[in-house]
């Protein structure tokens, strides 16, 4: 079923020529990684869309804020890009006329917009990139209290536009200059699954077959990252490529067809998808642990909430950091078994329609939502969230939903019950604590001797002098190694708890 062909060998080296055209004209580690993700959503879809995105993922609200142009819903999670979900005040739109497709036309200002790029001299950035001809949204770099910010025009190839953001004051504060806080009136479900849910780690775009190469290309040129390589499937009429800045990073997915759509025949379901939907991203995917109970709790939400268009599915991580493997599928299966500890999964959540679970079908919900807005800051309603998070021993959200009681409801017989349970819970916390300390030395003393056979079982057919330089370097290893994954390491020790 797959194939891993060597079809890619002229866009190895167009690539190849590219990156040593960025050395050369001075574009070399002036872009770093992702920074956020812009969707654009209905104006009112937008909180329904974004309440979607808490229930189905460990993002959470972070900030809301308005200007005269648009209203912005920030979302953030640990070590991941952040999510701007944004609506449109006026009527300029640049990525309007490419909602036109045939099941995208009723939502015509509805799709992810935009991937972030961090950069350290933006002004160098853009000048380089205007003498190579690149054309931005706006003439001039935006300049804004904490960030200077700038974005391509929509690509032809894939309809995504590519942002640039140069930081001035510490990270994560999107407002604008004249954009005004409000309150969202959002609140994060207390679900245990939803912790285990982490960072985006990729996103897929879907470009017709012919137009594969080019929007690699282009993203090359317009970023530092490097096409990685490409699956071949040919009984789906599809190629999956690949590109990365670094094995850590997020990763930038492109699915295309093989041959172009022909209507003669089968052509697979990304090139029907394009012809339904458009060029646009088919689907973003968050790193999870426990791949098996989050797939089972977020597939009994999607039956309970219809309004959902969303399909769950899982991928293998391995500890290289590629999404996909190069090897052959009994091989990874050989792999998953040997490496259980360094093996991570993602929840690649496919969303119908190009992310349209961001307003698709909200009528069928809308009474509902509208009756769970009304009972939001209902005091025993806050108090049960925040019991559930405390059993859940997620403690952060507790306190979180428990300060939200005391402000919101600080004379009710509730926020009398919330007090004693946050008198409970700062007790449990520091007991976890002391229980921690008490375990740990033997833990790490467990880890070390295991990490310390695995290193020298490496190096059995290594020389005499590498063996002697791991010896001689073992213990910083095992600390740098240590400092890496005590955290992950303490979360399955509390999770047996």
């Amino acid at each position: 079923m797959f194939d891993l062909s060597k079809k890619d060998d002229s866009l190895l080296k167009e690539t190849a020529r590219v990156a040593e055209e960025i050395k050369g004209n001075g574009l070399n580690g002036l872009v770093g990684g992702l920074q956020a993700v812009i969707i654009n959503t209905e104006p009112q879809n937008q909180v329904a869309a974004v309440q979607e995105m808490l229930d189905f993922s460990g993002l959470s609200l972070d900030t809301a804020f308005e200007d005269s142009h648009r209203k912005t819903l920030v979302l953030k999670t640990a070590g991941s890009a952040d999510f701007l979900v944004t609506s449109r005040k006026d009527g300029n739109n640049p990525f309007a006329s490419l909602n036109t497709a045939t099941k995208a036309a009723h939502l015509p200002n509805t799709r992810l917009e935009t991937f972030v790029f961090s950069t350290p001299d933006i002004e160098k950035y853009v000048a380089i990139q205007k003498n190579r001809g690149i054309k931005f949204l706006t003439d001039d770099i935006e300049e804004n209290p904490d960030y200077l910010f700038v974005q391509t025009q929509p690509s032809p190839y894939t309809n995504n536009s590519l942002g640039f953001i140069q930081w001035k004051n510490g990270k994560g504060n999107y407002r604008r200059n004249s954009g005004d806080a409000i309150d969202a009136k959002l609140q994060k479900p207390a679900k245990k699954h939803l912790s285990d849910i982490h960072y985006l780690d990729h996103a897929a775009t879907r470009v017709t077959a012919q137009d594969r190469d080019a929007a690699i290309i282009e993203f090359v040129e317009l970023t530092n990252y490097r096409f990685d390589f490409a699956i071949y499937v040919k009984t789906l009429n599809s190629i999956t490529s690949v590109a990365r800045l670094s094995a850590k990073d997020f990763a930038m997915v492109f699915t295309s067809g093989i041959a172009p759509f022909d209507p003669k025949k089968d052509s697979g379901p990304t090139e029907r998808f394009i012809r339904n939907y458009g060029r646009r991203v088919h689907h973003i995917a968050f790193q999870t642990e426990n791949i098996d109970k989050t797939k089972a709790a977020l597939t009994t939400l999607v039956t309970i909430n219809k309004n959902a268009a969303m399909i769950v599915t899982a991928i293998v991580r391995f500890d290289n950091g590629k999404v996909f493997s190069k090897r052959k599928q009994e091989n990874i299966m050989s792999e998953d078994k040997k490496s259980k500890m360094w093996i991570n999964r993602i929840v690649a959540m496919i969303i119908a329609g190009g992310l349209m679970f961001l307003v698709m079908n909200f009528t069928v919900a809308g009474k509902l939502r509208k009756e769970l807005d009304s009972i939001k800051y209902e005091p025993t309603t806050l108090l049960n969230d925040a019991r559930a998070y405390y059993e859940n021993e997620d403690y952060d959200r507790a306190k979180e939903t428990l300060n939200t009681l005391f402000e919101k409801r600080p004379g009710s017989d509730e926020a009398v019950e919330g007090k004693e349970l946050y008198t409970q819970m700062e007790t449990a916390q520091k007991e976890l604590d002391a229980r921690w300390e008490a375990a740990v030395g033997g833990i790490r003393e467990e880890w070390v001797k295991a990490m310390v056979i695995q290193l020298r079982e490496q190096l059995n057919e290594k020389a005499v002098t590498e063996k002697e330089e791991l010896e001689r370097d073992m213990n910083d290893i095992l600390d740098k190694e240590w400092e890496k994954v005590k955290d992950t390491i303490r979360e399955e020790w509390e999770k047996q708890k």
